[in-house]
């Protein structure tokens, strides 16, 4: 990004919560068992703190785990104004990482893309349908 938010970085990875950027997209990693919504919330916090403004409806939360987990009954984070729901999957440079990070949602979007660019391409490219075992 830049220096002056390079040097906030550094100031903010200690402790549970941390921040991992790449070009424009950003990503805040608290790890931990049982980190407080405290510690989740002060780290969405952190740009407002510092001068720095984050996209809320860009925003999305999500826990990796492998347990069972009931979403409804987690406490609410919020940026700004805005709530920020939890999802079972986000994307983050152009992988989908869903909660469990089996890597399925991400691997059925890719073949179901390939799929669709290679009907798009119609009997005229490619072997004929009759030949092709699938």
């Amino acid at each position: 990004m830049n220096l002056a938010f390079d040097a906030l970085l550094d100031d903010f990875n200690t402790g549970p919560a941390q921040i991992k950027d790449f070009a424009d997209d950003v990503a805040v990693v608290i790890i931990g068992a049982y980190t407080p919504i405290e510690q989740r919330q002060e780290a969405l916090d952190f740009g407002g703190k510092n001068g720095l403004e984050f996209g809320a409806e860009k925003t999305e939360a999500i826990i990796f785990t492998c347990q069972q987990l009931k979403i409804e009954s987690l406490p609410h984070l919020h940026m700004g104004a805005c709530d920020l729901d939890y999802s079972d999957a986000v994307k983050y440079l152009g992988i989908l990482l869903d909660s469990k990070l089996t890597f399925g949602p991400h691997i059925r979007e890719k073949v179901k893309k390939q799929l669709g660019s290679y009907i798009n391409l119609g009997p005229q490219w490619g072997s004929r349908a009759a030949l092709a075992c699938f």
